[in-house]
């Protein structure tokens, strides 16, 4: 497992996602598979332990339009995108998981994050993307920047060499703790999940609060929020691309593509990533940094960043402007998932 085994802020996806790679063997005695799913009688309405010292950890989530930064690549449409929330969830995740997995036994599970750490310089100011700067190529290259929040030093544990009954004790508190942050109980959880359970049948349970979120109308604006794209080939960023390909021309690469590439990212050209055997972390040569900083430098003296930034905004700006209403639910998940988080992460002395 890859140290960041992170669970996004879309609850039915995250526990979907852990049963997928987390389940098989049976657990060792009945008190551990009691004490891992055992759920409170009323998770949702039971306010949790440090809730009230809690409460200055909640991020603002507002619908205000943002302050136009291009350094950090702000957008109207952050808020929405929920990418600060999904990583405080994860985290409150993480540890909860961890301290069920201590509390059936494994005492030494280790904890491999530290919640409320800063993000990486390299991530957009909505938490979604990768930023490319003159700064970040100056010192970063192409890469991501070390994660705040993630302790290198902290191995997961081999899956092959844990004892027998842990998969299972895994997926216990994995179930355990999505509910706990949605609110609700491992019952009503997995009632949500299952395949021969259409919504339309469950109960009413704090689930109904929430059971919009994953009607298709919501899905679909969720969809088409993920799928704003500029048309990079515009006449203003096909000028701008032509004008950076005769900037990057002495750099001699062989196979330059038509327009600038997004940082971290796989379409980089090939000469390129072979020259320094790219990774998306680690430390950049000085060769890497070099191009990176020639690459930044053309990408602003042509007219790339600005105008990138521009059409990437008025897109933005435009669709949370047409679609306010139907985005307003988005906040409203952000904010009770961002509540829920902090006062998990509380309850185990993060404050």
């Amino acid at each position: 497992m890859g140290k960041q085994h992170a669970f996004p802020a879309t609850l039915a996806i995250t526990v979907a996602l852990g049963l997928s790679g987390c389940s098989g063997l049976v657990t060792e005695g009945p008190d551990a598979i009691n004490e891992v799913t055992r759920a409170p009688e009323s998770a949702a309405s039971t306010p949790l332990e440090g809730a009230e010292e809690a409460k200055s950890r909640v991020p603002a989530i507002s619908d205000a339009t943002p302050a136009k930064d291009q350094k950090r690549w702000t957008l109207p449409t952050d808020a929405y995108y929920g990418g600060q929330i999904s990583r405080l969830t994860s985290d409150a995740h993480i540890v909860a998981r961890a301290h069920c997995l201590r509390k059936a036994g494994y005492s030494d599970y280790p904890i491999h994050v530290t919640p409320f750490a800063p993000p990486p310089e390299t991530e957009t100011a909505g938490g979604i993307g990768h930023r490319f700067t003159e700064e970040i190529a100056a010192t970063y290259g192409y890469r991501l920047a070390p994660d705040p929040g993630r302790i290198d030093s902290v191995e997961l544990p081999d899956w092959s060499n844990m004892p027998d009954g842990f998969a299972d004790d895994e997926r216990a508190c994995t179930l355990k703790v999505s509910a706990r942050l949605a609110g609700t109980t491992v019952e009503e959880y997995e009632n949500l999940l299952a395949k021969d359970s259409p919504l339309a049948q469950l109960h009413e349970s704090p689930l109904e609060q929430w059971r919009t979120f994953f009607t298709p109308e919501f899905r679909d604006i969720e969809t088409q929020l993920d799928r704003l794209r500029v048309d990079l080939t515009s006449p203003e960023l096909t000028q701008a691309a032509q004008r950076w390909r005769e900037c990057m021309a002495p750099l001699k690469i062989v196979d330059l593509p038509e327009r600038p590439w997004p940082n971290v990212s796989q379409r980089m050209p090939d000469s390129l990533r072979d020259r320094w055997n790219w990774e998306t972390d680690g430390d950049a040569s000085a060769d890497e940094i070099a191009v990176a900083r020639h690459d930044a430098a053309c990408r602003r003296s042509s007219g790339w960043f600005d105008t990138l930034y521009e059409q990437t905004w008025s897109l933005h700006e435009e669709f949370m402007t047409a679609h306010k209403d139907e985005l307003a639910p988005l906040l409203e998940r952000h904010r009770d998932n961002a509540k829920r988080a902090v006062e998990v992460l509380a309850s185990y002395g993060y404050k």
